[in-house]
């Protein structure tokens, strides 16, 4: 798939079918992660938890009234340390780099944030329990998993976000 071609199918998915990603799609999405640029090549500053139990899961969405994981049979946590404005973008770039990379493989994710920032950042044991490294604070996450509808291009108008031009 060409980059426009992933960057316009690219999609927030929110239905999963339990059927788990395989280990060859898993570790191709931690390759994207490994790949994105960390503010000044810090990547020590960065740390990811791969949930695939879906009894850790849904422990995950106890803090929520609803389930914001959507059935995903994956969870990607990117947790940072002492996380600063630079880390936060950093993680951005991260989760953006599965995310694309999870599309280019025909799988679907979505973006989470309420989940670990109302839940396991201030859970300490949990964090423990799910081998978040003492000093890294969980800050985003990724769904992923496989899709029961094929994902298709958009085409967003370049007018979605407002745009001035100095010349």
């Amino acid at each position: 798939m060409d980059t426009m071609k992933t960057l316009l199918t690219r999609q927030a998915v929110r239905r999963y079918p339990a059927t788990q990603i395989t280990a060859e799609q898993l570790q191709q999405l931690l390759q994207a992660a490994n790949a994105a640029p960390v503010g000044m090549g810090e990547y020590d500053n960065f740390h990811l938890t791969v949930v695939q139990s879906p009894a850790v899961i849904e422990q995950l969405e106890r803090f929520s009234d609803r389930h914001p994981y959507y059935g995903a049979p994956t969870v990607i946590i990117v947790s940072a340390k002492s996380p600063g404005p630079m880390e936060l973008l950093s993680i951005g770039g991260i989760v953006e780099n599965m995310a694309l990379s999870a599309t280019e493989l025909g799988l679907a994710s979505c973006d989470i944030l309420g989940a670990i920032a109302m839940g396991v950042a201030k859970d300490s044991a949990l964090s423990r329990q799910i081998g978040i490294p003492t000093g890294f604070q969980p800050c985003f996450s990724l769904a992923v998993g496989q899709t029961s509808a094929p994902l298709s291009q958009r085409t967003p108008t370049t007018k979605r976000i407002t745009t001035n031009f100095v010349r």
